[in-house]
C-alpha cells in the first residue's frame, strides 16, 4: 500500500498517497522525496506547523470539502491554508460565514489601529522643544498639558459658536444708521444688511478671532513640515475662516466701504462659519473617527441608496402628476413640484404642504410610501452594520495598540539593564513614559 507519513509538530499522520493526488496543485500533492522536509530515516516529512487544522485538510483530501474546527482562530486557518497552498474557495459553505466574520473583524482592526497609531511609539525623552509644542497643540493625548490647551481651545470654540447663534437676534444687533432704527417690521435680509452686532458682542467676537489667529500662526510656526501642515483638512479650514473674518474686520473700520452693505453684511454673515471649528472635537473623539470610517466603509450603500431613490422618485413622480391631471384634481402645477411631494413621502418626512387629492393619487401615494421604506430601509441596514463592526472592534484595537506600547516599554527597560549591567529586575517599569501614539517628526524634518 502506498502511504505517505506527515509529521506536523510531532503529531503524526498517515494517508494514502493516491488520496493527496486529488489536489494535484496543493502542496501536499506535489510531495516528494528531494524536499528539505523528507527524513529518509524516518521515512516522513516533517512541517513545523499547527497540528490542530491537519484534520480538517486531510479530510479536504478524503471528501473534497474543507470543513473547519471551530476552536481554532479563522486567522490561523488562513495561515495555514496559505502554507499548504489550499484555495479558500474550497472551504464549506457551513463554515464559510465563521472564516469570513474573523477576517473582516481583523481587517477593521487593522483600519483602526493604523487611524489610531500611524507612527512608531517613541519616548518623551527624544522629543525636542519643538516637536513637544507642536504634539501638545495638535495632539489632545500627548501629556496633561496638551489636555489642559485643548480644553481651553474648545472653550473659545464653543464661545464662537455661541456668538454665531446670537448673530440673528435682531434685539442684539443695533442699526448702522439711525433711519434704520425700525428694522424689526422689515424682512430678515434687510434686518442683516441695515445693522450690526452690539459692541459687547462684537468685541468678544474679535477676541476670539486674535486667539484662533494666535493659535494658528504658532501652530503654523512650530510645525516641522510646512507642507504637510496645508495636508490637513482641519487646517486649512482654519486658515479660510481666519482670512474670511479679518477681511470682514478691516472692511468695519475703512470709511469707503462703510456704505457697501452687502458685500460687508455677507462677510460679517460668513463669522456664522465659526460653527465648523467644532470639528476639531474629532482630535480627542474616537466617536467621530468611527463615524468617518463607517462613511468610507459605506460608500457603496450609498451609492446604491441614491440610485434607487433617484429612479423611484421620477417614476413615482410622474405617476402622481398624471393620476391627478387625469382625474382633474390639478393638484400639482408641473412634475418639478410632484417630484417634491414624492421625496417628501418616501423618506417619511410628510410636510404635509402638499397632497394627492384624487382616489389615483392615493393609490400612488400608498405605494410610493411604502417603496420608500423599503428602499431606504436596505442600504441602512448596510450602513448600520459597518457602524457596529468598527464599534465592536475599537476595543481591541486599542488592546493591541496598549499590548504593542508595553512591548516597547519592556523592550526600553531590558535595554537599559543590560546595558548598565544591571539585572532586568533592577529597572523599574515607567509606563508613564509612553503614551498615546501620533506623529512624531523627526529632528531632520526641523
Amino acid at each position: 500500500m502506498d502511504t505517505v507519513n506527515i509529521n506536523v509538530s510531532g503529531k503524526k499522520f498517515t494517508i494514502r498517497k493516491s488520496v493527496l493526488l486529488r489536489f494535484p496543485q496543493t502542496k501536499l500533492g506535489r510531495l516528494t522525496e528531494k524536499w528539505p522536509e523528507y527524513n529518509p530515516e524516518e521515512n516522513e516529512y516533517f512541517f513545523d506547523r499547527n497540528p490542530k487544522v491537519m484534520l480538517s485538510i486531510f479530510d479536504l483530501y478524503r471528501t473534497g470539502e474543507l470543513h473547519l474546527p471551530k476552536n481554532v482562530c479563522s486567522f490561523t486557518v488562513k495561515t495555514e491554508l496559505d502554507f499548504w497552498q489550499i484555495d479558500e474557495s474550497l472551504i464549506s459553505e457551513c463554515c464559510w460565514k465563521m472564516y469570513t466574520t474573523t477576517l473582516k473583524a481583523k481587517a477593521v482592526i487593522d483600519v483602526i489601529e493604523k487611524s489610531l497609531n500611524e507612527h512608531p511609539f517613541v519616548n518623551r525623552e527624544e522629543l525636542s522643544t519643538r516637536q513637544h509644542l507642536w504634539m501638545t497643540m495638535e495632539f489632545p493625548q500627548h501629556s496633561i498639558v496638551s489636555k489642559i490647551w485643548f480644553t481651553i481651545y474648545m472653550l473659545f470654540v464653543s464661545m464662537v459658536v455661541i456668538i454665531a447663534c446670537l448673530y440673528t437676534i435682531p434685539q442684539l444687533r443695533e442699526p448702522l444708521r439711525k433711519e434704520d432704527s425700525h428694522l424689526a417690521s422689515g424682512s430678515i435680509l434687510d434686518m442683516l444688511l441695515k445693522s450690526e452686532m452690539k459692541g459687547t458682542i462684537y468685541r468678544l467676537d474679535l477676541a476670539c478671532l486674535v486667539f484662533f489667529t494666535v493659535e494658528l500662526l504658532t501652530k503654523f510656526t512650530i510645525c516641522p513640515e510646512k507642507k504637510r501642515f496645508f495636508s490637513f483638512g482641519l487646517n486649512n479650514l482654519d486658515v479660510t475662516l481666519t482670512l474670511i473674518m479679518w477681511t470682514a474686520v478691516v472692511l468695519d473700520h475703512i470709511p469707503i466701504v462703510e456704505h457697501v452693505h452687502i458685500a460687508h453684511t455677507v462677510l460679517r454673515a460668513m463669522f456664522c462659519l465659526n460653527v465648523l471649528r467644532i470639528f476639531h472635537l474629532g482630535k480627542s473623539s474616537n466617536v467621530m473617527k468611527l463615524l468617518i470610517f463607517t462613511l468610507k466603509a459605506s460608500l457603496s450603500a450609498f451609492g446604491l441608496l441614491l440610485v434607487t431613490l433617484t429612479m423611484a422618485v421620477v417614476i413615482y413622480a410622474t405617476l402622481a402628476y398624471f393620476a391627478e391631471v387625469a382625474t382633474k384634481a390639478d393638484t400639482f402645477s408641473n412634475i418639478p413640484i410632484a417630484i417634491w411631494w414624492t421625496v417628501v413621502t418616501m423618506t417619511t418626512v410628510g410636510y404635509g404642504d402638499i397632497c394627492p387629492q384624487s382616489w389615483a393619487g392615493y393609490v400612488v401615494g400608498v405605494i410610493c410610501s411604502l417603496s420608500g421604506i423599503l428602499l431606504i430601509a436596505m442600504p441602512i441596514a448596510i450602513i448600520a452594520s459597518n457602524f457596529d463592526a468598527f464599534y465592536s472592534n475599537m476595543p481591541a484595537a486599542e488592546q493591541r495598540i496598549r499590548r504593542k506600547c508595553l512591548k516597547e516599554i519592556e523592550d526600553e527597560r531590558l535595554k537599559l539593564s543590560y546595558n548598565s549591567g544591571a539585572g532586568p529586575q533592577t529597572l523599574p517599569l515607567k509606563t508613564d513614559q509612553y503614551y498615546q501614539p501620533t506623529y512624531v517628526p523627526t529632528d531632520d524634518e526641523l
